[in-house]
Order: structure tokens, then C-alpha cells, then sequence
């Protein structure tokens, strides 16, 4: 199973705009989605929907355990506070219930 966290986005007017935000893209994609590198560890995958309420999804992908990828995810979810879009954070993993209390 992908260790997987994600955070979805409205706001942004560009795709530019959300990727700037979180940092340097790397050049690299996954399937045509923009990838920003967060640690040596954790990538950001900028994804994008029109049609969702939340049209920016970023998934937090590590090779990691969980511990060590949702440092990267709140790192990054707590920089995107410090902007005026609407920010929704969840997880695949089974303790997701946590990530309330960390916020």
C-alpha cells in the first residue's frame, strides 16, 4: 500500500500558482501531475480536477513510514495556512484521527 497523505486546495488561480507555493518542481511528473520534492524521502504530487469543490489535490508520497512522512505533510499543510485558500488534510493510513489533534 502507498503511504499516502493528501491535501486538497481551492484558491489558487494557476496550477503554476499551487506548485509555486509548495516549492521548486523537480521537472519530474506522474501521469502529466507536476512533482515538487519535500525531503529526501517525501515527494509532492500536484494534481488537478475542475470539477471538485477542492480542485488542487496534493498527495504527500514517501517511501517512509508514517511518522516521518506526515512531518513532511503538516510542514507543508502549515506553510499553505499561511495563505488564504480553503485547505481539507487527510490520509490513507488508519490514523487519520490523529492528524486533529496535530493540526
Amino acid at each position: 500500500m502507498a503511504n499516502t497523505d493528501t491535501i486538497e486546495v481551492r484558491g489558487p488561480r494557476s496550477l503554476d500558482e499551487m506548485v509555486s507555493a509548495i516549492g521548486a518542481q523537480t521537472g519530474e511528473t506522474r501521469k502529466g501531475a507536476p512533482v515538487v520534492r519535500l525531503s529526501d524521502t517525501a515527494v509532492a504530487i500536484v494534481g488537478y480536477d475542475e470539477r471538485d469543490e477542492y480542485p488542487y489535490v496534493v498527495s504527500i508520497d514517501s517511501k517512509s513510514e508514517v511518522d516521518v512522512r506526515r512531518v513532511d505533510s503538516l510542514a507543508l499543510f502549515k506553510r499553505l495556512q499561511e495563505t488564504p485558500w480553503a485547505l481539507l488534510l487527510t490520509s490513507d493510513d488508519d490514523d487519520v484521527e490523529q492528524l486533529r489533534p496535530a493540526l
